[in-house]
């Protein structure tokens, strides 16, 4: 069946459509593991060690381009099914081997079926949705991701310190009930075309590039942050790996709170947002690398969750304005590349700066990152006046228009 939205369930077909995104930033839920980890793979570098903890990010990158063009041959509804199934599958395989190859595999498999659902999940608001309905979805989506991650991240850091580093794996049998709930509730959507009836053509400009690569960095910044922050916090006898795993699971709510509040400080702060938020974040960052407490440590910890946040909403934001046009959904899945992209570079790059500096220092990635994202932040706040002119001059053009709802 296909239709625009749920009459008979209008509810619970929300419902079901929201709950997808609940595992989909749930990749790194299991970083408290790594500390076991490399315990239980002697053998293998601490870089190749902390890849599986990004591993996902890679096959999320190729699934998520590849997601449109399997939702043209099967369906939507059938294409989601299928990532979620295959999430489901290959996150548990970890609970049963204690193989680094097959830890390899199984890491690869969970970031294809969450690729596969990834942009969809997001396109689908706006096909079934319109107005204000659907931007009240799309926050509620981005909170629903969160919460979700806060929730994986808590249930497997409580799984690894009462069980074992397998069993913090079951959080991502979530993805089976989530399948059933989707099958039960979200129907097929309609096929979308132009007003001839031919397919969108979609294309991409520098800007749309520009913006994707600042989201690479900030994630990279992000993701390098929760990479280390349980084994700094534990060699450096900053606190204990209870402790970490409860601020771990902390960390997406503050994420929840940013989002809350990210319409209020978007209109109050307009451009400015950006490099303010940039800024904070290399201070966050500077704070864990100086810090050997661990209140102020957990503190900068959960300013970075927070803040991070905001940056990625706000580059979000800004795909209506800058996508070229009927290019929205290629530039949002580019963008979620990126978001992709960041992780699955971060360990690479944290064992480049060891190797490049002569150090095993784990509070180095936070001085690094630190020092760039306060420098980004700086030249943001000249990007920002050039950005604030424009705005202004397109306000005083258009009479008071500055947006358009596609």
């Amino acid at each position: 069946m296909e239709q625009g939205a749920n009459e008979q369930h209008p509810a619970m077909m929300k419902i079901a459509l929201l709950s997808i995104s609940t595992v989909l930033t749930s990749s790194i839920a299991i970083a408290a593991s790594i500390p076991d980890w490399l315990k239980a793979f002697p053998q293998q570098s601490r870089a190749n060690v902390e890849l599986l903890g990004t591993l996902p990010s890679l096959t999320v990158i190729i699934c998520m381009l590849l997601s449109s063009w399997v939702a043209k041959k099967i369906g939507t509804r059938r294409t989601i099914l299928m990532g979620l199934l295959i999430a489901g599958t290959f996150g548990i395989i970890p609970v049963f081997f204690s193989n680094y190859y097959v830890l390899f595999f199984a890491r690869l498999g969970l970031g294809a079926g969450f690729g596969l659902i990834n942009s969809l999940a997001v396109s689908l608001i706006g096909t079934f949705f319109t107005g204000q309905e659907k931007a009240n979805l799309m926050g509620y989506r981005g909170s629903c991701e969160m919460l979700g991650n806060a929730l994986c991240t808590y249930v497997a850091g409580q799984l690894l310190v009462h069980v074992g580093w397998h069993s913090s794996f079951w959080v991502y049998a979530l993805s089976f009930p989530l399948a059933i709930l989707y099958f039960l509730y979200v129907p097929e959507p309609a096929p979308s075309k132009e007003a001839d009836g031919t397919p969108h053509k979609e294309s991409i400009n520098s800007k749309v590039f520009f913006w994707t690569l600042i989201l690479i960095i900030c994630q990279m910044a992000y993701t390098g942050s929760t990479l280390r922050i349980s084994e700094l916090v534990t060699s450096y006898h900053i606190g204990s790996l209870n402790g970490i795993a409860i601020v771990l699971s902390f960390a997406p709510a503050c994420g929840v709170i940013s989002e809350i509040f990210f319409g209020r400080l978007l209109h109050g702060m307009g451009t400015f947002l950006l490099p303010v938020t940039i800024f904070c974040t290399g201070l966050s960052q500077l704070l864990i690398a100086f810090s050997n407490n661990f209140v102020l440590t957990s503190i900068g910890f959960l300013a970075t969750s927070m803040i991070s946040g905001l940056v990625i909403s706000y580059i979000l934001n800004l795909a209506s304005d800058i996508c070229e046009t009927n290019s929205l959904n290629l530039t949002t899945s580019l963008m979620l590349v990126g978001c992709n992209i960041g992780p699955f570079l971060s360990p690479i790059v944290l064992g480049w700066l060891n190797s490049a500096f002569g150090a095993n220092n784990l509070r180095l990635s936070y001085d690094v990152f630190g020092v760039i994202l306060l420098g980004m932040g700086i030249v943001m706040v000249f990007l920002s006046k050039s950005m604030s002119a424009s705005y202004a001059k397109n306000e005083n053009e258009n009479g008071g228009l500055t947006h358009v709802d596609e």
